[in-house]
């Protein structure tokens, strides 16, 4: 019984080591596939958004308040965090690269009490997302998603 619980903590150490390991190799290989904007390329930039992924209740429950770096360029709208957000940004599925073609609906809706864009998008996969996003300039952000992409609802509620 003792020799079980002397293990126990070695184990914890253990796991632990091995999840910060991953988390570090998440956020590198985020880095390496993130895409490089030249200066006439970027539409929009906030460098301190907020927002969550639908994609489940932990998600949603744990969206990014003021660290999320939201990028509009003339071809997609990038999401990432900023490090060391980085190191869990993958577990609250906060990293994304949406090509304009690839939005399927955005609507407003609210983000830590601001006022947000509800964005759904169709991955490669078939698989849909939706992300809800607030930057801090709201209407330029809308307007440059829309100029890159035209978004068409039926929803009184959409954001144009």
């Amino acid at each position: 019984m003792t020799t079980l619980l002397n293990f126990i903590p070695s184990a914890v150490w253990i796991v632990e080591g091995l999840l910060l390991a991953y988390s570090i190799y998440r956020a590198i290989s985020t880095e390496v596939s993130r895409p490089e904007f030249k200066h006439g390329d970027l539409v929009y930039q906030d460098h301190f958004g907020s927002g969550c992924s639908r994609k489940n209740w932990l998600t949603e429950l744990g969206g990014a308040n003021r660290c999320l770096w939201l990028i509009v360029s003339k071809d997609c709208l990038v999401v990432t965090a900023w490090f060391p957000y980085t190191l869990i940004s993958w577990v609250y599925d906060l990293e994304h690269i949406i090509p304009f073609a690839a939005i399927t609906k955005m609507d407003q809706s609210r983000c830590f009490g601001r006022r947000a864009a509800e964005i759904e998008y169709q991955r490669a996969n078939g698989e849909l997302r939706r992300l809800r996003l607030a930057a801090r300039n709201m209407d330029t952000f809308v307007n440059a998603i829309a100029r890159g992409r035209k978004v068409v609802t039926t929803d009184d509620d959409t954001l144009k």
